[in-house]
This record gives C-alpha cells, structure tokens and sequence, in this order.
C-alpha cells in the first residue's frame, strides 16, 4: 500500500483532518471551482499597474458569451465609466 503511506503530518487529535497520501491525487481528481458571472454582481476588477487595495470595484451590467456558450467577458459598470473586462480579471465579492 505504497498510495497510502502518508506525505503530511499525522496529528494526535482526532478533530484534525487527515493526513494527506498519494492515493488522493491518484483517486480523486482536482475540482476545478468557477464562478458563474450575473448581471447585478459586484467584483473587484484586477489592474496590474496598482496593488490590490487599489483596485476598482464595479457592477457587472452586461455578459458575453463566446461560441462555447460560456461567459468570456462582461461590461463593468465602474464610478466613471463602463468598460468591458474578461472573466480572468474579474473577482466576484460576496456583498
């Protein structure tokens, strides 16, 4: 059992959750986490010339879809003007 063998530390507690094995990464695959873009959501829109904190938020008032059928950009509602942004530069927040 050579997947079991554990590759983290094994805790005394039991509350603590398992160790991790190879047979994880051999089992269960990676689930991919996405997030499905709506009209009305508030996001952080990412900019490489600022950091983080300064980063402007806006509200999604326009989806586009690519030929897929999957939401590839959408129109950002900002405080001066509305901007079109791809889905890979957008962070949804939770409000």
């Amino acid at each position: 059992m050579i997947n079991s063998r554990p590759i983290t530390y094994i805790y005394d507690d039991p509350s603590e959750p398992s160790p991790l094995t190879p047979a994880h990464f051999l089992i269960d695959p990676p689930s991919k986490v996405t997030c499905q873009f709506k009209v009305d959501d508030v996001v952080l829109i990412h900019d490489d010339r600022f950091p983080r904190n300064l980063w402007s938020m806006g509200k999604i008032i326009g989806t586009y879809t690519g030929r897929d059928g999957k939401i590839r950009s959408c129109l950002v509602k900002t405080k001066n003007n509305a901007i079109r942004r791809p889905v890979q530069l957008l962070y949804n927040l939770e409000v």
